[in-house]
């Protein structure tokens, strides 16, 4: 979810509390503040004169939004529904004078909402959080309406249009977040409605394949089930086509009860048999639970074992959390001296440096570096971070020579300028004059290298270095 999508869901008072905590921390903020402010109150003494002009700027700024053929591709899009969000904080403008107008154009962007995504590739989802946020806009603009003329429109027939056109999946929120324009009373006529369409739809089937017409009137129970923060309704949503649910529908049933701290409910779903096919993802909704409750003795405990049992970074991670300074000192002592040599070299490391063992984490790479050929890179350079900066130098050269040999061996010619910047690092490393404690010295291992990989001749052009041994 974009920051800006975040900031428009504030109420007044919360942006005002925002800026008055900001303000007076940096001076460049203060001026940016400043400029803002003054920029603000320049604009609304000329409110009066531009608002009648806003309007029909608007409406053609729409049209042509949903009017033009013109496609967009995929580097175009993010610019494309940067437009549309600026357009959507222009019409919030107008709503504060004008609703019903507002509305309109609202009205009028989301009915034209799959040709823009017909021919705009959203590849990278920019578009449909865009089109999000404009759902919410419409929401919030016709909850202002709907105050000022109760009777303007049909509320409940827009509201159930809307959700019933999203082919694009655009609209999936607009009836969980109906609780703003729609009355308790309607809601919950609504959810009778949907559960009914879905008995129907399940007495009424064949049994042979899916049944679209009761799932897609569950979705709609669910959500409004949501709208009033009802768990017995959302469960029936699930209940009314699963009677025994799966280990992911009561996953799902347990997280929204946690949601609405529904915890008595959480803990019933927990205790169902169907759990024994999946006794892991039981075990992390149960500390959710746990949490929740505020049983910290009891989640700590499970975490800890957890860890114990399988000992990862994860899920030291989780148990991290919460441990004390005595517990952390004690799983500490025992993560120095649980590797041997049979330990994942990896993961020995990872925790080792988690637990800021830097120098016990240098001396396990240093001893097994072979068999740490082929590591992600982003773990490498992670742990060259906390090498440098604890001055571990033959570490640090092994975790650049395991970053170099890995780019090359694979061939990857795209990424050799940051093998050219490896190869420095070696080489400044090696000015240093370490101690390799028998290991290849520098000119050993270019040596090495040259004799492998003299073919990639775009690395060595790269790196300023002749692709083979020059005799002396």
């Amino acid at each position: 979810m974009s920051v800006i999508k975040h900031l428009r869901g504030l109420p007044k008072p919360a942006l005002i509390a925002l800026i008055d905590d900001l303000y007076g921390r940096y001076g460049d903020i203060d001026e940016i503040i400043e400029d803002h402010l003054e920029q603000q109150s320049e604009e609304h003494e000329s409110e009066s004169e531009s608002l009648p002009n806003l309007l029909p700027y608007l409406q053609r700024q729409v049209s042509q939004l949903v009017t033009s053929q013109a496609y967009i591709d995929y580097r175009s899009a993010q610019g494309f529904s940067e437009r549309l969000e600026q357009l959507l904080v222009d019409i919030c403008d107008l709503a504060e004078a004008d609703a019903a107008q507002a509305l309109a154009l609202l009205d009028q962007l989301l009915e034209h909402h799959g040709d823009m995504l017909e021919r705009v590739d959203d590849s990278d989802g920019y578009l449909g959080d865009a089109l999000g946020a404009a759902v919410e806009l419409w929401l919030a603009v016709a909850s202002t309406l709907r105050c000022e003329q109760p009777e303007a429109r049909d509320w409940v027939a827009d509201v159930c249009a809307l959700h019933d056109n999203n082919d694009y999946g655009c609209f999936d929120d607009i009836l969980s977040l109906s609780h703003s324009l729609l009355t308790v009373q309607e809601l919950r006529t609504l959810a009778a409605n949907f559960a009914q369409a879905a008995r129907s739809a399940i007495a009424t089937h064949s049994g042979d394949g899916y049944n679209h017409q009761a799932a897609d009137a569950c979705i709609g129970l669910r959500a409004v089930a949501e709208a009033l923060s009802d768990i017995e309704l959302y469960e029936q949503a699930t209940l009314l086509t699963s009677p025994q649910p799966n280990p992911l529908q009561l996953q799902q049933l347990i997280e929204y009860a946690l949601r609405i701290d529904a915890l008595e409910r959480a803990d019933y779903w927990l205790q169902q048999p169907q759990w024994r096919a999946d006794q892991r993802l039981h075990a992390q909704l149960h500390n959710q639970l746990l949490k929740h409750q505020g049983n910290l003795g009891q989640l700590k405990h499970n975490l800890l074992q957890a860890y114990q049992q399988s000992p990862s970074l994860f899920n030291l991670e989780a148990y991290w959390e919460y441990a004390d300074p005595a517990e952390r000192q004690a799983v500490s002592q025992q993560i120095k001296q649980q590797f041997n040599a049979d330990s994942d070299p990896s993961e020995a490391i990872q925790l080792l440096l988690f637990i800021n063992a830097v120098d016990q984490a240098a001396e396990y790479l240093i001893e097994h570096h072979t068999r740490l050929q082929g590591r992600w890179y982003g773990t490498l350079l992670n742990w060259l971070e906390h090498f440098e900066a604890a001055g571990q130098t033959l570490a640090s050269i092994l975790c650049y020579r395991l970053l170099l040999n890995d780019l090359l061996d694979r061939g990857y010619s795209r990424a050799y300028h940051h093998g050219a910047r490896y190869f420095h690092k070696l080489l400044q490393l090696d000015a240093t004059q370490p101690d390799y404690r028998g290991l290849d010295n520098a000119q050993s291992y270019i040596a090495t290298l040259q004799n492998k990989h003299w073919r990639k001749r775009s690395f060595w052009n790269d790196a300023g270095y002749p692709n083979k041994a020059v005799a002396r």
